[in-house]
């Protein structure tokens, strides 16, 4: 299936892209994430936009600082759930006894230390083609954390399997649809361009800022992915947040699952 002529698709990770309506550019803008303490392996896996956002918060606040990275794989397995693939094992590399799974879906954290808040980003990956209709992702932390109103956000990309370059899919409808004490959850689904392109991979992250309320607050935040299985994401899903507690339940439909969790 060919893309439509009337889709505009906007590369993200191009230089020239970059350039266009910025004050910094790309090369000047990872120099600040390194500075920070970004590695080079994050700078390399975010889009630009992304990048630059915290980079301009970098340039206007010296004190901020990179705190952690940590991502779980997931494979789907022959029920279609999502399933953890062990640990040092995410290479396919068959075995005498078994055969090692390939990782389908990446899920990570990013913590960044905003000097009296910090910023957590969590992202998702599919390493397959895969259809986003439906999907969602939610975070959340304990009580000891106040979640900051206007900090919300959400961004996907998509690429043809056979593309290097990643297309712009949107903000996720700018804001969440569901926003808890403890958290929020996001439909993650990419815009309707993407639908237009059959074979496709996707990555995108949901983020949002948090300030203490307790000077020993318990540092730890979770997440979970919601992948709707069935076409046109047509499952009735509902999300339950709490603390540390982010659950997707459904009515009807079939739905997969992966959480991360991570201490900072």
């Amino acid at each position: 299936m060919c893309l439509s002529l009337s889709l505009v698709l906007i590369p993200t990770n191009s230089s020239s892209a970059s350039s266009v309506n910025h004050t910094m550019s790309e090369k000047k803008v990872d120099k600040i994430l390194l500075n920070i303490g970004v590695p080079q392996t994050v700078i390399n896996e975010w889009e630009f936009p992304k990048k630059l956002k915290l980079a301009q918060k970098a340039k206007k606040n010296k004190k901020i600082k990179f705190v952690k990275h940590i991502e779980k794989d997931y494979y789907v397995n022959s029920e279609g759930q999502l399933e953890a693939v062990p640990k040092h094992s995410a290479t396919g590399i068959s075995t005498m006894s078994s055969t090692i799974p390939e990782t389908d879906l990446t899920l990570s954290f990013d913590v960044v230390d905003l000097y009296t808040k910090y910023g957590v980003y969590g992202n998702f990956h599919w390493l397959t083609s895969v259809d986003l209709d439906g999907d969602r992702m939610g975070m959340a932390v304990n009580e000891d954390w106040n979640l900051i109103a206007g900090s919300y956000a959400c961004h996907n990309y998509w690429k043809p399997l056979a593309d290097s370059v990643w297309y712009d899919g949107g903000n996720c409808g700018g804001r969440p649809l569901t926003i808890d004490v403890y958290g929020a959850d996001w439909n993650v689904e990419n815009f309707p361009g993407e639908n237009n392109v059959e074979a496709k991979r996707a990555k995108g992250y949901i983020y949002f800022e948090m300030s203490p309320s307790d000077p020993y607050a318990y540092r730890r935040v979770i997440s979970q992915y919601c992948h709707d299985n069935t076409s046109g994401g047509t499952s009735s899903i509902s999300v339950t947040i709490g603390p540390l507690s982010v659950s997707h339940t459904t009515s009807s439909g079939s739905i997969s699952k992966a959480a991360e969790d991570t201490s900072f």
